[in-house]
């Protein structure tokens, strides 16, 4: 309707109405939309990569005096530059626009299958912490012109936390081993369905009886995890904290939160037990695929980053935080559990994680709402990638995570691989 009035209106030809052709931004990846942002009509930018670099991508206008004879027309008897401007800087991000495009599909499918509120796929390379993919759904597209639900419009790989659950427990055996308290071998009585550690609560989601440590992560016991965790101590915070959870990464993109990690001097009885799985410690996703990156690069602290430019040179002097067998162990657990959501993906060691979590609503965990998250690592000789998937609130009852997560998980990591082999199969030919 509006585009058919402007015509209208050009076509009366009125002599005291003058039409000007601006220049406007067109976004030719709505997968990314999220991750790029949006301008308004004059090109300042209100969301994302384009609010954060604004001033970068805008660059100045030149100021121009004119002087005219009312009576002539188009005809100027002065014209000077008063200030001379320049072009803006291009930003170019580490996003790999085809695999995001390939990640968000398998995102969508899995999204709407389970009627999701919606869900995220953060694709990282842990060695040099470059963002690979950054996918959320749902999104939206800027070309279209308004936006119906600005939520969408957010990047919720870093501009929300979570509650993540048993995924958690895979830092929580680190810490552990990296301390000495456990071995991978050591037995340890589950106590069955329920059992009392400190006097509180703590529940299995199934029925175990004594299990290897390594067992106890593989089959995610909440009772072997928390008598585990009970014999760090404070130490678990001073870990997670060097992991980086509870700050933020520092990536060039607005609204990062830093989530929350509880200190001991606020800890009461049940905080040691509770955060060894997954509660009372909130993190972003991209927090946690930077510490999953930790286990993945062989024990180095990476830091994460988005654009290509500046070149991220601390990266290249990374500080090693973890004993090589530490990580060594971790990853064997990791694989028996990740080897089971492994199909297709021959040839590769795959590792991982699944987690299923409460939310909290209205003052209290909700017995329905739940979120799925799936943390992995692909691997062979020197290729890897950390791969996190996260679903938020599917409908229905029942579900696990290795229902939901970790089938995408799968989905994507086979999609990955084709599109890197044929990548480096293109560019060496």
């Amino acid at each position: 309707m509006q585009e058919e009035r402007f015509n209208w209106l050009k076509k009366q030809e009125l002599k005291d109405i003058h039409f000007m052709t601006e220049p406007s931004r067109f976004y030719p990846h709505a997968c990314a939309s999220p991750i790029v942002g949006f301008t308004d009509v004059d090109n300042v930018g209100l969301a994302g990569t384009e609010l954060y670099f604004n001033s970068r991508l805008k660059g100045q206008p030149s100021v121009v005096e004119i002087k005219k004879d009312a009576r002539a027309g188009s005809f100027y008897f002065d014209k000077k530059i008063v200030e001379t401007g320049c072009k803006g800087d291009p930003v170019i991000l580490t996003l790999d626009s085809k695999l995001q495009f390939l990640a968000e599909q398998e995102l969508e499918k899995t999204v709407k299958q389970f009627d999701a509120k919606d869900g995220s796929v953060l694709i990282m390379n842990p060695d040099t912490g470059e963002i690979l993919v950054m996918a959320n759904y749902p999104g939206f597209d800027p070309n279209v012109g308004s936006i119906k639900n600005i939520e969408n419009t957010k990047n919720r790989i870093v501009t929300e936390c979570y509650e993540f659950g048993s995924v958690i427990k895979t830092f929580t055996a680190l810490v552990a081993l990296e301390e000495g308290v456990v071995t991978p071998d050591e037995q340890i009585d589950c106590e069955g369905k329920v059992a009392y550690i400190n006097r509180f609560r703590v529940e299995n989601w199934k029925s175990v009886d004594i299990l290897s440590f390594s067992d106890v992560i593989r089959f995610s016991s909440n009772v072997g995890i928390a008598k585990v965790a009970s014999r760090l101590g404070p130490k678990f915070y001073t870990h997670l904290w060097r992991l980086g959870f509870g700050q933020k990464t520092g990536i060039a993109f607005p609204g990062e939160r830093d989530g929350f990690l509880n200190p001991p001097r606020n800890w009461s009885k049940s905080s040691l037990i509770v955060m060894s799985f997954g509660y009372e410690l909130m993190a972003t996703l991209l927090q946690l695929g930077k510490a999953f990156s930790v286990i993945a690069n062989g024990g180095y602290l990476v830091e994460p980053f988005l654009v290509k430019e500046p070149v991220k040179i601390k990266n290249s002097f990374r500080k090693k935080i973890y004993k090589s067998k530490t990580i060594d162990d971790m990853k064997d657990i990791l694989e028996a559990i990740g080897s089971k959501f492994s199909k297709n993906l021959e040839g590769f060691r795959v590792m991982g994680k699944t987690g299923t979590a409460r939310v909290f609503k209205d003052g209290q965990y909700s017995k329905k709402d739940h979120i799925y998250s799936f943390a992995g690592i692909i691997e062979k000789d020197d290729y890897r990638r950390v791969i996190i998937i996260f679903v938020k609130e599917p409908k229905g009852a029942g579900w696990w995570a290795s229902q939901i997560s970790a089938p995408l998980f799968s989905r994507v990591a086979e999609k990955m691989i084709i599109h890197d082999l044929t990548h480096d199969s293109l560019d060496n030919s």
